[in-house]
């Protein structure tokens, strides 16, 4: 199907944590630059179907008790075989080709495998779909991603472009762009370094975002840790704690909080409070440890969920910008290690700041931007876009 000047994006997600919806509507912001709002459809495709609770209740029972079984799925190919097998399902590419036809959009970025891999079915029948992107948001990769149909993909690392290349995808359609963020946040150039004579080790604790159902055994953890930290001096820690839309846990943690504890709910202020503390502590969501790079923050990982949660610990803790605890115990003692060496948190900073792609987004944007103008120059020119 040949690409047309006016032919609209849809940018797609699945409504699973809060990453892939952040990283879609913040990529539609970026389009902007380059053409006008009415061209671009940002949407969960599959909320009718899929919505957003039943998904974070299996998110939660597989965090919670199925574990193993999802970490050996995730290695084994299971999970990309079963999205695979619902991707090619006929009703579930009717729901993407009428959600496509009610935007008219012939050209598909996704953010999640799902709307990916049903996106690359609809294109190979030649249904709607002319061209379909790949912006992976964590810093691993498994085999729920489509390897075939797709004409970019978009990553976090050099090492998931390894990935791809071994398992057959052209070097020339990956680009190491970085995970799509948010805007502002980037590194201050002259950022204050923690130091031993400082009043206090200030720490940003996140235990909720967009939605709370991933972070149920950082949750766990995090409460504990803040019952310790209550028993020590407010001139050795200081937290600030954000607890997102789970307005349950705001009330519980308020209610008993000591004088170094601030407890805040939702925040749509996070760049600022990333810049204003040494070190974050909380699950390693890939678009949260994104962020963190980005602003050339060093992290203390808890709560850890089986599959991409674990290869971004294992990502993150390998290129020494995180630290990874497994009790409350941990978090304290690491606390009490940052205060009496601060070289190393600053070593883990300066490490942080090479490894993030601020302008991520914007680069993303732009490269499928100027993809789809050079197919039409191409179509113009009689030449069979590629």
């Amino acid at each position: 199907m040949n690409i047309q000047a006016n032919d609209k994006i849809a940018i797609l997600y699945l409504s699973v944590g809060s990453g892939h919806q952040i990283a879609a509507e913040t990529v539609g912001i970026a389009f902007g630059e380059f053409c006008s709002s009415d061209m671009v459809y940002v949407a969960d495709p599959f909320q009718s179907v899929m919505p957003a609770a039943l998904l974070g209740r299996l998110q939660r029972i597989s965090i919670r008790s199925l574990s193993r079984f999802y970490e050996w799925a995730w290695h084994n190919q299971a999970v990309g075989s079963w999205i695979n097998r619902l991707a090619s399902l006929w009703f579930m590419q009717q729901i993407l080709l009428r959600e496509l036809l009610k935007a008219d959009a012939g050209i598909v970025v996704a953010t999640h495998a799902l709307p990916c891999a049903v996106a690359v079915h609809l294109k190979r029948s030649q249904k709607q779909v002319k061209k379909v992107y790949a912006v992976v948001t964590d810093f691993g990769l498994h085999r729920s991603w489509p390897w075939q149909c797709v004409d970019r993909y978009f990553v976090g690392s050099e090492e998931i472009r390894a990935d791809l290349i071994r398992l057959g995808v052209n070097i020339e359609q990956i680009s190491v762009t970085g995970i799509p963020i948010r805007a502002g946040f980037q590194a201050l150039p002259q950022s204050k370094v923690f130091s031993s004579g400082d009043v206090a080790l200030k720490v940003l604790v996140i235990m909720s975002g967009l939605r709370d159902h991933s972070y149920a055994v950082a949750t766990d953890i995090l409460v504990e840790m803040l019952e310790k930290v209550r028993d020590l001096e407010p001139d050795q820690v200081r937290l600030t704690v954000v607890t997102g839309h789970n307005t349950r846990l705001f009330n519980q943690l308020s209610a008993t909080a000591g004088e170094n504890v601030v407890v805040l709910g939702y925040v749509d202020n996070m760049q600022e409070l990333m810049g204003a503390h040494d070190v974050l502590v909380t699950k390693p969501g890939g678009l949260l440890m994104a962020e963190a790079l980005a602003m050339g923050m060093a992290s203390i990982l808890v709560g850890v969920g089986p599959g991409q949660e674990t290869a971004n610990r294992k990502f993150l803790t390998e290129q020494g910008v995180a630290f990874s605890a497994q009790t409350a115990l941990d978090i304290i003692q690491l606390f009490e290690k940052i205060r009496r060496e601060p070289s190393i948190l600053q070593g883990m900073k300066n490490r942080a700041r090479r490894l993030g792609y601020p302008g991520a987004t914007i680069a993303i944007a732009s490269q499928i931007h100027e993809d789809l103008l050079n197919s039409h120059q191409r179509l113009k020119a009689g030449l069979v876009p590629h």
